[in-house]
């Protein structure tokens, strides 16, 4: 199996800025109040992202992700929230 290439990685913030330079009337919000969900014993943060790219947008971008609590490595333990709502985005 190969690693990652992280050539043509945009971190999340320049994701953002780009959204917003794209669709300077555009908001990002979170689509759900994050939750706990129990998967196989095992606890996950659920989020879930809306990307309007208009005030009047009627078919907003949806994003979900999951991570699991605690997080398995140093980068994600104590910022499982954090992690499920920029993966999401």
């Amino acid at each position: 199996m190969a690693g990652f290439n992280l050539d043509d990685y945009v971190d999340v913030a320049e994701r953002i800025q780009n959204f917003y330079e794209r669709f300077p009337e555009g908001r990002l919000t979170a689509a759900i109040q994050p939750y706990i969900q129990d998967v196989g014993g095992k606890p996950f943060v659920v989020y879930a992202a809306l990307a309007y790219r208009a005030p009047d947008d009627p078919l907003p971008g949806e994003g979900w992700a999951w991570e699991p609590i605690p997080g398995p490595t140093p980068y994600t333990k104590d910022s499982e929230l954090m992690n499920a709502e920029t993966a999401a985005w």
